[in-house]
């Protein structure tokens, strides 16, 4: 075991919920470069600079004026010595700073000055390197952070070093960690604690080495501060600490920020009335976003892309974003993709919780699950190619209406588990679910009680006016599961013996053995809207209000079957 001081794992609290009121604010302006998630790269914003700004640069001064001619050096600085009220403008280059508080009782915009490229790091540069062996160590290596102690559930077995933050970077490329000296190979690092020693298996002539330094970057204590335009990467911050960037403060706004190659969360948020738009968050070795006790939590337009990087198990709490205890969350209009379990992950107590009109592609598990939590709405969402589409676990009164659930191995699934609350009153109106290419055996819709007590008669489970396409009924045999406990669960091979034994799904459709889907326009174009003249524009029924709302239309407007237009 490493000798620094492990420090004890915090309990991974719950995350996420709803609310009407903000899922129907008004949309923000575009990003500046008019790209549809996630923030420009970094310089691509322009913020207006306030008179009174106080300004830091890397070639600054700390003690002097602040101004832009004398600016401060250190943001750190900055912080303690700007007013309530102050904009914070940084200079390009990188600061190597972490451990930054925004104290309680003060608020500041802290923001890039415009069209300059901003990076808060948490690594530093290790030079003097020796050979030995076809490996190459740097000694001297005495990191500030704490590795932590850690729950061994948290870390899969094939990947028994997640719960230590250690990171390492040749150049740009992250370098991935091994338990031994002798396990090092090109595209390795071993951290040697007791002798304070790193070993890496690439020749690192001509190439700039880092390794993190520094466990956390930036709390936020102060109500209603705004950070924008900045990037955050390689913190080495424990899964216990949570995320690299902290919210610990009610209305905070994160706006075109960055958070890349943290070894946790990138951005972790515990307070209410919180906004994230328009943000990056990739590659982090958690979570792109963990949130807990943040209601009414808006995440929008912002992308998560290759999270989970370091492969923790899914009770830690992994993937793209994840949100628990938190009620009136929306997270709308974001794409979330590739990410290494969930894409999008509300879970113990995400009340009345809003998703609408996200993209979830390619992640290892669900593209999106909603969890023991209440009131739910799931509307006009792609969700593909993941390993689950939709997942709704031991939740009662969720609204599935106009998604799009393509390619993934189960594409909806709805459960009653082993916990409170009993899931009833799921509705299910207007969807595209669909099989993978090559098939996988699951069938398209499934309502089960694992319990083996319940039917989904019983859980009030009603499905309409949804489509189904199987492209080989060879390889994915099965449209519909359907529980019939404690009489056993009923499967169906076709939807009209669907129709018939359920009384679900009467003015439902399916196409089948055909090898395009005739739901959607281009699916490998990102066209997941119907085709263009289709009956299907008009064809869904009426929403209800509480799934018009977040979705902006009328409750009398003709909706299509998939996903809404805008």
């Amino acid at each position: 075991m490493p000798s620094r001081t492990r420090r004890p794992l915090l309990a991974l609290v719950a995350l996420v919920a709803a609310g009407v009121a903000a899922a129907c604010e008004p949309a923000p302006p575009p990003p500046p470069t008019g790209s549809t998630y996630g923030a420009p790269p970094l310089g691509g914003t322009s913020y207006a600079v306030p008179s009174t700004a106080r300004w830091v640069a890397p070639g600054g001064a700390n003690g002097g004026a602040g101004t832009k001619a004398a600016p401060w050096r250190t943001l750190g600085y900055a912080l303690a010595a700007a007013p309530s009220g102050a904009t914070i403008v940084l200079r390009a280059g990188t600061y190597r700073e972490g451990g930054l508080e925004v104290p309680s009782g003060k608020r500041l915009t802290i923001q890039s000055a415009p069209g300059e490229v901003v990076w808060l790091t948490g690594s530093d540069v290790m030079s003097g390197w020796t050979s030995s062996g076809g490996d190459w160590f740097h000694r001297g290596f005495l990191p500030t952070f704490s590795a932590g102690s850690l729950d061994r559930t948290l870390v899969q077995a094939a990947f028994p070093q997640a719960g230590d933050p250690d990171l390492v970077f040749l150049g740009d490329r992250q370098l991935n960690q091994v338990g031994s000296r002798t396990a090092v190979v090109p595209g390795t690092f071993f951290v040697d604690d007791p002798n304070n020693t790193i070993w890496i298996g690439d020749n690192p002539a001509g190439k700039v080495v880092e390794a993190a330094t520094r466990d956390e970057a930036l709390t936020i204590r102060g109500a209603g501060t705004v950070v924008r335009g900045i990037g955050f990467r390689r913190y080495a911050t424990h899964i216990s600490r949570l995320g690299a960037v902290k919210a610990r403060a009610n209305g905070a706004v994160f706006e075109n920020d960055v958070f890349s190659d943290n070894a946790a969360a990138g951005l972790s948020v515990m307070s209410a009335d919180v906004r994230v738009r328009y943000i990056t968050s990739t590659g982090n070795g958690q979570l792109g976003i963990h949130a807990d006790a943040a209601h009414r939590l808006l995440v929008e337009r912002s992308l998560f892309r290759g999270n989970n990087r370091e492969h923790f198990s899914a009770i830690a709490a992994s993937g793209g974003m994840k949100v628990t205890g938190s009620d009136g969350v929306v997270v709308r209009r974001n794409l979330v993709e590739g990410n290494f379990a969930h894409g999008i992950w509300l879970d113990l107590g995400t009340d009345q919780g809003t998703i609408v009109r996200n993209i979830s592609r390619r992640n290892t598990a669900a593209g999106i699950i909603v969890e023991m939590s209440v009131t739910e709405v799931i509307a006009s969402n792609v969700s593909s190619g993941n390993a689950a589409g939709i997942i709704v676990s031991e939740t009662s009164g969720a609204d599935v209406y106009n998604n799009v659930a393509l390619g993934n191995e189960r594409p909806l699934y709805i459960v009653d588990g082993v916990r409170a609350p009993l899931p009833v009153d799921i509705t299910v109106r207007n969807n595209v679910f669909s099989s993978p290419t090559a098939g996988s055996g699951r069938p398209l819709f499934i309502a089960d009680d694992v319990n083996q007590r319940r039917s989904a008669a019983t859980m009030r489970v009603t499905t309409d006016r949804n489509r189904y396409y199987r492209r080989s009924t060879t390889t994915t045999p099965y449209v519909m599961t359907w529980a019939n406990y404690p009489n056993g669960k009923l499967v169906f091979r076709t939807l009209s013996q669907a129709q018939t034994r359920t009384g679900q799904e009467r003015t439902s459709g399916i196409t089948e053995n055909v090898t395009r889907n005739p739901y959607i326009e281009d699916e490998a174009a990102g066209k997941y809207n119907p085709p263009p003249g289709s009956s299907l524009h008009t064809a869904g029924v009426l929403l209800p209000g509480r799934v018009a709302a977040p979705l902006g239309v009328s409750t009398t407007t003709r909706v299509p079957i998939g996903i809404l237009p805008g």
